[in-house]
């Protein structure tokens, strides 16, 4: 089944895939982990195009979050083989900036709205 989206300001944030199944071999749990948190630095790079999402955060956010994506990518590559649940606390820790850099814009954008 394909993970519920989750829509903020024109980006599609997935939650993380479940790991796979306890009786799946290691090898494809790992795997499975691993290109899991790759896709989804690929995708928040990608999101950082959309204007829905580039009107609402800041230059210099926008630079931190696409190193942290970029950093992710470069860790899970470096790192193969660690247990799954280390590569989906990756992934939620990436999220987590990015909702956080999403919401504080949308509050400075919506207090510079008040005071006009």
């Amino acid at each position: 089944s394909n993970p519920e989206p989750t829509a903020c300001y024109g980006l599609l944030l997935c939650k993380p895939k479940m790991p796979p199944h306890a009786n799946e071999p290691r090898m494809v749990q790992v795997k499975v982990a691993q290109s899991t948190l790759e896709g989804y630095a690929i995708g928040i790079q990608n999101s950082l195009a959309n204007p829905e999402v580039t009107c609402v955060l800041k230059p210099h956010d926008r630079t931190e979050i696409k190193a942290a994506a970029v950093e992710t990518m470069q860790w899970a590559r470096k790192n193969p083989g660690r247990d799954p649940p280390v590569y989906y606390k990756k992934q939620e820790s990436l999220k987590k900036l990015m909702m956080h850099k999403i919401e504080e814009g949308a509050q400075d954008m919506k207090a510079r709205m008040i005071t006009a």
